[in-house]
């Protein structure tokens, strides 16, 4: 996956972001196949990985995030 990175962010800010991200959207995106509609729950919701699959959960239409 490429992104393009924001003026003024180092290195190792966009590598340890797009691991948590890339991994958040393995989980959402392929083993769950989250479409619009559905509910997921999400344990642990406060950290990096978490906040990240809630946030490609409500992108991809889910009705509901708990």
């Amino acid at each position: 996956m490429l992104v393009p990175v924001p003026a003024g962010v180092d290195a190792a800010t966009v590598a340890a972001a797009s691991d948590n991200l890339t991994d958040a959207w393995l989980a959402v995106s392929r083993p769950l196949a989250v479409h619009p509609g559905a509910r997921v729950l999400i344990v642990a919701g406060g950290g990096s990985i978490a906040l990240y699959a809630i946030e490609l959960a409500r992108a991809a239409g889910a009705g509901g995030v708990d």
